[in-house]
C-alpha cells in the first residue's frame, strides 16, 4: 500500500515508474520481526528515488481505491503458494507451535482473512501505531560523497515521526516448550519426492549477529 501514492507523489505508479525508467528495481518483504523496503536505480536518479521512497514514511495516502487491488495481489500469491511444498510445510510447522503465540497464526494473507469492511482503517491504525523512526533503520549506497548523502537523508527523512516505541521485542509466551516438542509429523507432498527433516528450537540469536553462531551450527550439520 505504501507504494501506491503519497501526498507529495499522489500518482499510484509514480514510484515504480520512476525506478524502472532509471534502470532500477524495487520490492519489499515482511520477515518474522521486520519489514524491509528496498530499491536500486542509476546514480543520477538516486535523489529523486530516495525522495519518493521517503514519502512512504511521511505521508502515504493508503488510497481506498487501492485496497482491493492489493488484497487481490496478496490472495493471488497465497493461491500460488498452495501448491508449494515449502510453503505448506512451513505453515504446518507454524501450526505445531503453542496456540496462544503469534507464530501459530496464518503466515501470509488471503481474501478470507483480509476482505472485511474495516480493512483500510486497520491498515491506517497499524501504520500510525508501529511506523516510528526510532525503530527504523536506513541504509543508502551511492557514488556521492558521504557528507552529501548524510545531508540528503536528513533533509528527506527528518519528518518521519518518532513515536518512541519500545526498541526490543517482547512476547507473552514462547512458541515451543516441552509440551509441544518431540513431535513427528508425516506429510504427503505435492511433488514426487521423499525427504527427512529435523528441526531444533534454539534461543534467539539476533543479539549475536556480529558473531553469527547460527552459521557455525549450520556448517557442522552440513558437513
Amino acid at each position: 500500500m505504501l507504494f501506491m501514492g503519497t501526498k507529495k507523489y499522489p500518482n499510484q505508479n509514480d514510484y515504480s515508474s520512476y525506478i524502472t525508467s532509471n534502470s532500477g528495481m524495487n520490492n519489499a518483504y515482511t520477515a518474522y520481526l521486520d519489514t524491509n523496503y528496498f530499491f536500486d536505480c542509476s546514480n543520477s536518479a538516486f535523489e529523486g528515488a530516495l525522495d519518493r521512497f521517503a514519502q512512504f514514511f511521511v505521508c502515504p495516502l493508503m488510497d481506498e481505491t487501492c485496497v482491493d487491488k492489493e488484497i487481490n495481489a496478496v490472495d493471488s500469491e497465497h493461491n500460488k503458494n498452495l501448491m508449494s511444498d515449502n510453503w505448506r510445510q512451513f505453515q504446518l510447522f507454524r501450526s505445531t507451535s503453542l496456540p496462544d503465540h503469534p507464530f501459530n497464526k496464518f503466515g501470509t494473507g488471503s481474501l478470507a482473512t483480509l476482505k472485511h469492511p474495516s480493512i483500510r482503517e486497520d491498515l491506517l491504525k497499524f501504520y500510525d501505531t508501529y511506523y516510528s523512526s526510532n525503530i527504523m533503520k536506513l541504509v543508502v549506497y551511492s557514488n556521492k560523497e558521504i557528507q552529501t548523502l548524510q545531508s540528503l537523508v536528513e533533509k528527506l527523512f527528518s519528518n518521519v515521526k518518532n513515536k518512541n516505541l519500545p526498541t526490543k521485542y517482547t512476547f507473552n509466551s514462547i512458541p515451543f516448550d516441552k509440551s509441544n516438542m518431540g513431535q513427528m509429523v508425516k506429510v504427503m507432498p505435492i511433488e514426487d519426492k521423499n525427504s527427512l527433516e529435523f528441526l531444533w528450537i534454539i534461543e534467539n540469536l539476533n543479539p549475536y549477529y556480529k558473531a553469527k553462531p547460527g552459521d557455525y551450527i549450520a556448517n557442522i550439520f552440513s558437513g
